[in-house]
């Protein structure tokens, strides 16, 4: 289940990456990336001290705008469609009980996770580029981005899973091959 869920988050968050791109209004115009015209961005010099309080807004935007509860329900739901497919739709109860069980065992962690990306943000941008990322995000554009992640991933998960099934059977006697094969230098 993990494994059809993952791509789908995946997806879903690399959509939102081109909203941080404004609108340019004529061709003399900078390029700008939350506010910050990106032909300025400077090499970064920050400590990681810095970079992870410059992160703080754009976390607690995340968290405040985050559905925890759809997301978590979400993840449920390739599940409950494979029951199906095999034959064994399930009913309004039972689907219920798994969200209830998803939900029990998945939003603390999941909170926990989401807790800690502002370190993981200050490892992998410049504080310039996390300024401009948090502007965004903190603006209501980017709020409304944010809480509507959970309906992203639900409206490309069908296809996701559908491109996982399609594929799988073809790649997996090539994977066992690579495995085999052990570690080529």
């Amino acid at each position: 289940m993990r494994h059809i869920t993952l791509p789908a988050a995946a997806l879903a968050l690399s959509l939102a990456l081109p909203a941080f791109a404004q609108t340019q209004t004529s061709p003399e115009a900078p390029l700008m990336l939350g506010g910050v015209p990106l032909n300025t961005i400077q090499p970064d010099t920050s400590t990681f001290a810095e970079r992870v309080a410059a992160a703080q807004p754009y976390k607690e935007a995340a968290m405040a705008n985050i559905d925890f509860t759809a997301m978590i329900a979400q993840m449920s739901q390739p599940l409950i469609t494979m029951a199906a497919e095999k034959g064994r739709p399930l009913s309004e109860g039972q689907k219920r009980q798994i969200d209830a069980l998803f939900q029990a065992t998945f939003l603390a962690p999941l909170k926990q996770i989401m807790e800690t990306q502002d370190e993981t943000i200050a490892k992998l941008f410049t504080l310039q580029e996390i300024k401009a990322m948090s502007a965004f995000y903190t603006s209501p554009v980017g709020e409304k981005i944010i809480s509507r992640m959970p309906k992203i991933m639900q409206s490309v998960q069908p296809q996701v899973v559908a491109l996982m099934q399609e594929t799988m059977p073809k790649l997996t006697p090539q994977i066992e091959k690579i495995i085999k094969e052990g570690n080529p230098k």
